[in-house]
């Protein structure tokens, strides 16, 4: 009996009734990831060739092109049935060719030696079969440029694997060479390429620590290029072709709350309807937070409380500031670097007079670029006190419920 083996008609043998009989059973299905394969005769070792199957893509306009380096995943599954094949297609026929004949005669000793020399076979069949697999799934390739490429650019691919797993084929008989693969691009088409970062703002707001970030566009933009203008849409810009043709590009970051100091965030973005060979020149930018600290100290604080009350109060209508409670960061970890806890008085007169204090939690003072003083956040707590010793108490209690530090001022 002559059978062509493959990766999927594997034979074993199993002992029935005194008997073994052969049984035909499927294989687990190799996971071939990467580069194909090449066999080469070299005396009694196997040389696997593996640079001819690397294959270098490259797609877009010249100057903004990418590229990818890939490989040839359907071509190393079958050369890998051909070299086990050409290895062991042969001996497992004879071998069970042999069981059958004797199995047919009841001459079991001899059945059973052609059966253990087809197990035997199957195993190192499969074995090989394992330590392709483990090579191949290490596999990595990689490329020296993948961006922003143009006609006349060098571009090389490289393929980098387990040493452990190379060793194991070098076990069987198998040694890998594999050189570097080049590619000189050409042919690339020119594209109108657009920098949107040339057109945008990233605006941070606030203190280190508890910044906000967002994207600013001039809502007058106009900028007339050959086949078509640049204006401000809703976050976006628009690209208009005609006056009923447009599309759209649109932004987005990734992390936009709770910034400190020396973080960094980046910008992409992103189009889906660019006509033509209008292409997008970038798509991501990194930006480095930098924004005023906070005031670090009580001094800091006492220094700048008369423009703290006036840019507050200046918020807060026949509201006079009383005194206040001074706390600064306590630890690192803390959102705000200082709180002032202020007891307010507020007064009108006339038909509605009205006279209590009340107290507020001014949080994250600062100077702006400009020398303004600000702040990030407020909470007003408008339980009404009849009196500013009272209103004082109250802040006190606020103060001990969330186990706070205050100097008092």
């Amino acid at each position: 009996m002559s059978e062509n083996f493959n990766a999927d008609t594997i034979h074993h043998t199993q002992r029935k009734g005194g008997k073994y009989k052969l049984i035909i059973i499927a294989t687990i299905t190799v996971i071939v990831a990467v580069i194909a394969i090449c066999l080469i005769a070299s005396g009694t070792s196997q040389s696997i060739e593996l640079t001819e199957y690397v294959q270098i893509n490259v797609s877009g306009f010249d100057g903004y092109a990418k590229a990818t380096a890939t490989v040839l995943h359907s071509d190393i599954d079958e050369k890998l049935r051909e070299i086990i094949n050409e290895k062991y297609g042969e001996d497992l026929n004879k071998a069970m060719d042999k069981y059958e004949d004797f199995d047919s005669v009841d001459m079991d000793a001899a059945a059973r030696k052609y059966a253990k020399k087809y197990e035997e076979l199957y195993e190192k069949m499969t074995g090989e079969y394992a330590a392709f697999s483990d090579l191949f799934e290490t596999m990595e390739c990689s490329l020296n440029k993948e961006e922003y490429i143009s006609n006349g650019d060098k571009l090389e691919a490289t393929v980098s694997f387990s040493k452990e797993a190379e060793k194991a084929l070098e076990d069987f008989g198998y040694k890998i060479k594999i050189d570097n693969v080049e590619l000189i691009v050409a042919d690339l088409e020119k594209g109108d390429a657009i920098d949107p970062f040339e057109y945008i703002e990233v605006k941070f707001e606030g203190v280190s620590g508890y910044v906000k970030a967002s994207i600013a566009i001039d809502e007058n933009l106009n900028v007339k290029k050959e086949n078509y203008i640049i204006k401000a849409g809703k976050n976006s810009l628009l690209v208009q072709y005609s006056e009923s043709e447009n599309s759209v590009i649109n932004f987005s970051i990734s992390s936009t709350t709770d910034l400190k100091n020396g973080e960094k965030l980046t910008v992409t973005a992103y189009s889906h309807n660019l006509r033509g060979n209008t292409i997008l020149a970038k798509t991501e930018k990194e930006f480095t937070i930098l924004v005023p600290e906070a005031f670090k100290t009580d001094e800091e604080v006492k220094k700048n409380l008369k423009s703290i009350y006036s840019a507050f109060v200046d918020t807060k209508n026949n509201s006079t500031a009383q005194g206040s409670y001074i706390l600064t960061a306590a630890n690192d970890d803390a959102k705000y670097n200082n709180k002032v806890i202020t007891i307010l008085k507020y007064e009108t007169t006339g038909w509605f007079s009205q006279k209590y204090f009340y107290v507020a939690e001014i949080n994250n003072c600062y100077k702006d670029s400009s020398g303004t003083v600000l702040w990030v956040d407020t909470t007003s707590h408008y339980e009404r006190y009849s009196t500013k010793e009272e209103a004082f108490e109250g802040a006190k209690e606020l103060i001990d419920s969330n186990y706070y530090t205050y100097t008092k001022n």
